[in-house]
């Protein structure tokens, strides 16, 4: 399927399935929401994303660990999660290079997820848990991550009601 896909060209890149932790952690960095950038960094350590990688995925531009392919969905991340969307179509012309539209859409998925659950943990404020914490500090605090007391709100027990109100 899509997800076990590899990329192929002069250099091999990540399953588009593990690529996107990544692509949702940008979101969530340029969204500047620390709940999210934990978790998504979190889940991307889970799912198999080399540390020194992730570590230098603020570096993405210029760091030989990262080659075209991944650079220009990064980037993509950076833009469609930005207000107002800063996707162009010369972006999209060099995306559409390297990764299949299945990929593009997965990618675009993940960024509106995660502007979704930047904007709802911002404003409901849950409590962060504890691995995320442990890896935030760890490996987050180069990419401008802070661990914030503000996420410690009683609302988060009382969200599900609103969620299935909708």
């Amino acid at each position: 399927g899509i997800r076990d896909k590899l990329v192929t060209g002069v250099q091999t890149v990540c399953s588009s399935d593990l690529f996107k932790r990544l692509v949702a952690y940008m979101a969530s960095r340029k969204h500047g929401c620390n709940y999210s950038m934990a978790h998504a960094a979190e889940a991307a350590h889970r799912a198999g994303i080399d540390d020194a990688k992730f570590d230098a995925v603020i570096d993405y531009r210029t760091c030989p660990l990262y080659n075209e392919a991944e650079r220009v969905a990064l980037e993509f991340a950076e833009a469609a999660a930005s207000q107002p969307n800063a996707v162009t179509d010369e972006m999209m012309t060099r995306l559409k290079q390297h990764w299949s539209d299945e990929q593009i859409v997965e990618f675009a998925g993940a960024v509106s997820l995660n502007g979704f659950l930047n904007r709802w943990n911002d404003t409901i404020a849950p409590a962060l848990e504890a691995e995320p914490i442990e890896f935030g500090e760890h490996h987050l605090t180069r990419h401008g991550w802070r661990r914030s007391e503000e996420h410690t709100s009683d609302l988060q027990s009382l969200a599900y009601l609103v969620c299935r109100l909708l």
